[in-house]
This record gives structure tokens, C-alpha cells and sequence, in this order.
């Protein structure tokens, strides 16, 4: 006889069974690391083929004349489980792969020195960091970039009035 107390205990097992087999794909090499700027397109695509990494920062800093995305995972990465992972400005083909709670922007500085997400053009559509400027009343909006770089002197102005309480 199938009491609801047995129901719900091979139910329970079922669910602890499956956690601690979800628990072994973790990569433990990958995960809950920072790897901010590193490259790993030398290492063995198996190292991350059908995995799940989590809490890893791979974010990648644009510099001027590169593209924004930087492609930095081995070529024929598939089956790869991103979570709470920041791939800020790093290629994931996203077909092949999967991001969970993470952060996948295109980020790039603009004229007024402060970082952007950018759409597949590299033009500028939100500021990144925008609470400050709000209270200080400050535009947001990226027709109000200069069209021109700001000078280090202008730079430094503008970030005084930024952190002035």
C-alpha cells in the first residue's frame, strides 16, 4: 500500500539522489573563481565540455582598436553550464551553452571615461553605473556623451562632482 508518507519519501530520495549527481558535474577547476582577463584557448576544450561552473568572474577589459567581445573559452566548447557567472565582454555561444543568473554585457568606456553597455554596434545604450549621476543630477542619456573624449583635467572635474557627498 503507497502511503502519501512513502510517496513522499522516495520523492525526497529521488530529489536528494539528483542533487548530489547535479553536485558532481560541477567543475570544481572553474568554479567560484576570478579569472578576470585570462585567456583559456590553449587548455583542452574537455576541460569544459558538458560542466557547470559557478560564481567565476571571466569578465574581459575593452582597450582601444580591440573588439568589444573577446572570444577566450577553447573553439568547440558545448554542454558548458555558466551559473552566476560575470562573461562581461566574453564570447559565449549561447546555442551550444548555457547562462544562469549571470551577467553577459558588451561593456565599453565612452568620451565621458565612464562604462557603457553597448549594443552589437559598439554604440553606447545604458550607462553602467548610473545611480551616482541620477542623484547628482547628472544625464544618463548617451546623446549627452561628448562627442569628443574628455581631457584627464575634465575627467578629474567630473568625478570630483561624483564623489562629492
Amino acid at each position: 500500500m503507497n502511503s502519501i508518507y512513502q510517496r513522499v519519501s522516495i520523492l525526497i530520495a529521488f530529489l536528494l539522489m539528483m542533487s548530489v549527481a547535479c553536485a558532481e558535474e560541477i567543475n570544481k577547476k572553474y568554479s567560484y573563481k576570478d579569472f578576470t582577463g585570462v585567456s583559456f584557448k590553449d587548455i583542452p576544450v574537455e576541460e569544459f565540455n558538458n560542466t557547470i561552473i559557478v560564481g567565476s568572474c571571466f569578465w574581459q577589459q575593452w582597450y582601444e582598436g580591440e573588439e568589444v567581445v573577446k572570444d577566450i573559452f577553447p573553439d568547440g566548447i558545448i554542454g558548458v553550464e555558466f551559473r552566476k557567472c560575470n562573461l562581461d565582454n566574453v564570447y559565449i555561444d549561447e546555442t551550444k551553452n548555457t547562462i544562469v543568473d549571470g551577467t553577459h554585457k558588451k561593456i565599453k568606456p565612452q568620451n565621458d571615461w565612464a562604462d557603457w553597455i553597448v549594443d552589437d554596434d559598439g554604440k553606447p545604450i545604458e550607462l553602467l553605473y548610473k545611480d551616482n549621476r541620477l542623484e547628482k543630477g547628472l544625464s544618463i542619456d548617451p546623446k549627452d556623451i561628448p562627442k569628443k573624449r574628455l581631457t584627464r583635467e575634465e575627467k578629474d572635474a567630473l568625478y570630483k562632482i561624483l564623489n562629492t557627498d
